[in-house]
C-alpha cells in the first residue's frame, strides 16, 4: 500500500467509527469533528497528488539531465574528432607546401644552370 492509501484508510476508519460510535453524541459537537476530519482527508489528498506531481518532474530532470550529458559527451567528441581531422588536414597542407617548394626549387636551380 502506498502511503497516501494509508492515510485515506485511517480517515475512512476514523469517520465510520464516529458515525457507528455506541456513545450517543450530540449532532452539534458531531457535525465539527466530522468536518475537521473531511478538510483534513481533503488536505492530505491534495498533498498526495502534489507528492505525485513532483515524482513525476523529477523523473523528468532527472531524464533531461541524462540527455544533457549524452548531449555534451556527443559534443566533445565530434569536437575531438574535428580537431583530429583539422590537425591530418594541416599536416597534408605542410606536406604539399613542403613538395611545391622541393618542385619549385628544383625548376628555379635547373633554370639557373641552363642561363
Amino acid at each position: 500500500m502506498t502511503r497516501s492509501q494509508d492515510i485515506n484508510d485511517d480517515f475512512t476508519f476514523y469517520n465510520n467509527r464516529q458515525r457507528i460510535s455506541s456513545k450517543p453524541v450530540d449532532n452539534q459537537q458531531q457535525q465539527p469533528v466530522v468536518g475537521e476530519a473531511n478538510d483534513i482527508a481533503a488536505v492530505y489528498q491534495e498533498l498526495n497528488k502534489g507528492e505525485k506531481i513532483a515524482t513525476e518532474l523529477e523523473q523528468m530532470l532527472d531524464s533531461l539531465d541524462q540527455k544533457m550529458e549524452l548531449i555534451m559527451q556527443m559534443a566533445a567528441s565530434n569536437s575531438t574528432t574535428d580537431n583530429t581531422r583539422e590537425s591530418e588536414d594541416m599536416e597534408l597542407l605542410q606536406r604539399n607546401i613542403e613538395e611545391k617548394y622541393e618542385e619549385l626549387s628544383l625548376a628555379l636551380a635547373s633554370d639557373e644552370s641552363a642561363a
